[in-house]
């Protein structure tokens, strides 16, 4: 048995059974088109036996000298080669149609899922891993989806309705084909095997060059000021290099293959003419027959060597679908259709409760953590990096999920709400402000969907930030640029505040929001948040004290504890760790 191993590897098709489950919620909404598609394959199989059928009697007819019968068989065949032209109008019209919906439902449901999966998954993929999953494997399905899965059903059939004619024409030179079958079969099965492994490095190879890509793009500043230009051109050439022998070795396997189909069919077109021949001058068939089963063979041999071709085209498909597959395993935990209710107004505060949260394992962040943050006023956390403070944003918008413990707004479980009711409670201005590609207008009206102009113009002037736009080219119309880049940090803050103030939830939290400025793109960034935090329950984080100093409510964190809390004053009297910072960071100032 063990020597039986290697040839079992070869012949093993893998899970197709589950990628082609997996596919049929996607092609079911377009049976009709299949259906469609599956009466075009017919008529097409029909189409050729018919052209066959004429060549022998017009062949015959004219050996025989029968005009009449010729004027008939020929006003036959031009009927057919107009059916012909429609069919094939057809065929590709709805092929490409069943394709590009195929591609589309599920490049928007993966898209989805990608949105809706625990951002603690999410954050372990790399982009360019995500932006492959999106692009190239979608684009490699269409061999499972589409001409390929058709020409799957199409070639059996096909190669079926000749063997059958040919058998009715002569089954002695019939008897060639029972020859010729297996070999080319058994040989399309081991060329798919390979084609489907070789295929799956290669998407593997196509995704770490998006990767490559997507970091030098991204980090292209960092890139640029640590002269890393050569080292980013030598890994993306590394990579090119790797895919380039990849697909080199693929279309090895494709032309050893191809050679060998073409050779297989060129003999079968010499042995059945010879054979045939033979017959001719020995009266066992007609010139016509002789013609007609050299056609059909000629049609026999080559479905049968693209079976397997269009097998291997299959595999590369079904690798593609597996990759897709794997990114969609993921469970999600929100549905974005949620219905959201506008969020209450809290009354009496925030209150976290015996909170255990870790990122791995025997690391506990949190342990039987908890807090209370009152409500309508401004709480500062305060402590050193890694204590926490960031952590505490991300519980309460339902980023990462603690392990045990909960969260109340007043009297209200947090658990008990949907994620996207939760995060409809919260405005979110962070120290590295994202910018969407867009306009500004676009960017400050993500902060509520459906705002109008006159509103986005309003809570422009809230964020200081009207006036800067209306001295720009474009006004509200200006292109931001990839991440904001056309506009300063401070412009990309005052947008983010603007963003904040339209959304008007019940929650802000400022994460370090007035770090990296300078005076004057803090002084008025300040006067917005001011504006920003009127009536609102305010969470901020901060390194500077001095942009905390008159916060209602100072809790000072580390380690995943609070250490202390209290006012400005009262925390600077106590002479402990929240003076200590204080102190070491030189921000002595009028109290």
């Amino acid at each position: 048995m063990k020597s039986l191993a290697p040839v079992k590897r070869l012949l093993e098709t893998g899970d197709i059974k589950g990628s082609l489950t997996f596919l049929s919620s996607y092609i079911k909404p377009y049976w009709r088109s299949y259906c469609c598609l599956l009466f075009i394959l017919i008529v097409d199989v029909f189409l050729i036996l018919l052209f066959a059928w004429l060549m022998q009697h017009i062949t015959d007819s004219a050996v025989n000298g029968d005009f009449k019968e010729l004027k008939t068989l020929f006003t036959v065949g031009l009927i057919a080669l107009v059916v012909t032209g429609i069919v094939d109008y057809f065929d590709s019209y709805l092929r490409t149609y069943t394709v590009s919906h195929v591609k589309k439902d599920l490049r928007r449901q993966l898209f989805e899922r990608f949105l809706s999966i625990p951002y603690a998954s999410f954050e372990k993929n790399h982009s360019g891993k995500l932006l492959s999953h999106l692009t190239n494997d979608i684009d490699k399905i269409h061999g499972a989806v589409g001409g390929v899965l058709l020409n799957l059903v199409r070639l059996p059939i096909l190669v079926t309705s000749i063997f059958v004619y040919l058998v009715l024409l002569n089954w002695q030179l019939s008897l060639l084909f029972i020859v010729l079958a297996p070999l080319t079969i058994i040989s399309g099965i081991v060329f798919g095997k390979q084609m489907r492994d070789r295929n799956r490095l290669i998407h593997k190879q196509v995704e770490d060059m998006h990767i490559t890509l997507n970091d030098s793009f991204a980090g292209n500043m960092v890139l640029r000021t640590f002269s890393l230009e050569s080292l980013f051109l030598r890994r993306f050439q590394q990579s090119s290099d790797e895919l380039l022998h990849s697909e080199m070795k693929e279309a090895s396997i494709r032309s050893w293959f191809s050679t060998a189909a073409n050779m297989a069919g060129t003999m079968s077109f010499f042995i059945t003419l010879g054979l045939g021949a033979f017959l001719v001058t020995h009266g066992q068939i007609t010139i016509g027959v002789l013609l007609a089963f050299v056609s059909l063979m000629q049609r026999l041999v080559y479905p049968l060597t693209s079976l397997a071709e269009q097998w291997g085209s299959f595999q590369r498909s079904i690798a593609a679908v597996e990759r897709i597959m794997e990114a969609m395993h993921e469970k999600p935990e929100m549905n974005l259709k949620d219905h959201i209710n506008p969020p209450v107004r809290m009354k009496r505060m925030i209150e976290f409760r015996n909170l255990d949260f870790h990122y791995q394992k025997n690391d506990e962040l949190f342990q039987n953590f908890s807090l209370k943050v009152p409500a309508g006023k401004v709480t500062a956390l305060v402590g050193p990096s890694g204590a926490g403070k960031s952590t505490l944003f991300h519980l309460l918008q339902r980023v990462y999920q603690p392990h045990s413990g909960n969260i109340f707004f007043d009297d209200l479980d947090v658990y008990a709400m949907s994620i996207n009711q939760q995060r409809s409670y919260f405005s979110y201005v962070p120290q590295d402000t994202f910018l969407f590609s867009g306009t500004i207008e676009e960017n400050i009206a993500f902060g509520r969907i459906g705002a109008s102009r006159l509103e986005i113009i309003e809570a422009a002037k809230k964020a200081n930030a009207h006036q800067f736009i209306v001295e720009l080219k474009g006004g509200y119309d200006t292109e931001v640029g990839e991440r904001g880049s056309r506009l300063s940090g401070g412009q990309k803050q005052r947008i983010a505040i603007a963003r904040a103030i339209l959304r008007d939830a019940p929650i802000l939290l400022l994460d370090e929001a007035t770090s990296a400025l300078d005076n004057e793109s803090e002084r008025l960034v300040q006067e917005a948040i001011e504006r920003l935090m009127e009536g609102r329950t305010t969470i901020m984080i901060a390194h500077r004290l001095s942009t905390i100093r008159n916060a209602d409510h100072i809790v000072v964190i580390n380690k995943g504890e609070v250490v202390e809390q209290g006012s400005h004053v009262e925390l600077i009297q106590s002479g402990r760790m929240y003076a200590n910072l204080y102190n070491n960071n030189g921000m002595r100032v009028a109290q």
